[in-house]
């Protein structure tokens, strides 16, 4: 019988689009815009404050922002160069059509 490896080993093998996501609304600007784009002063600022930024052990972290979801990866340019790439939802029209056959 074989038995599931402990939790630690399974986390280290998770990849990083299966990990927590945050909830960031509250570090974002009035005017934030979805988008792919650097982060701002203001999301470093409150994010640091909660441990909430990509680092070296975790250099990608989700975010939920407004109802969209993004990710946070850690630029090469140290801990204050984040980018955020932003992952739209598909719409219903988007969707591929499970009634219909591919061609």
């Amino acid at each position: 019988m074989e038995q599931a490896a402990p939790s630690s080993a399974r986390a280290a093998t998770t990849s990083p689009t299966a990990r927590e996501i945050y909830a960031a609304s509250f570090a974002v600007p009035e005017d934030f815009s979805h988008g792919t784009q650097p982060a701002s002063a203001t999301m470093l600022s409150k994010l640091g404050r909660w441990g909430l930024l990509p680092d070296a052990a975790q250099p990608v972290k989700q975010y939920d922002i407004r109802g969209e979801r993004c990710f946070a990866i850690m630029g090469p340019g140290g801990p204050n160069d984040v980018r955020l790439i932003h992952e739209p939802r598909m719409a219903p029209t988007d969707a591929p059509d499970a009634r219909s056959p591919s061609r």
